[in-house]
């Protein structure tokens, strides 16, 4: 039971780091991106630039807060549950 949470923990953690870091990727992405590659693609989906840079930033919210609340979360409480039980040291 201790080695099945333990894996599960470590890949929730993996995810999270793994997404993290395309998170900053991205991030770093649309500052560094100029206002006329946002214009060319808001041309290409046929929206207004404005609301191309609104859609950006709330999937790059949503990401943050799944990773924290939906990944982040679970595998620090596995972390503490591993840690805590005494059941599961003696096993």
């Amino acid at each position: 039971m201790k080695e099945m949470l333990t894996i599960i923990r470590n890949i929730l953690y993996r995810i999270f780091i793994i997404g993290f870091i395309f998170s900053i990727v991205s991030q770093l992405a649309l500052i560094f991106m100029d206002f006329e590659g946002i214009n060319e693609a808001a041309k290409l989906l046929h929206v207004s630039s404005t609301n191309l840079i609104m859609v950006i930033l709330n999937s790059i919210n949503f990401v943050k807060v799944f990773l924290f609340y939906g990944i982040l979360c679970p595998a620090l409480a596995i972390h503490w549950t591993i840690s805590r039980d005494k059941l599961l040291k003696n096993k």
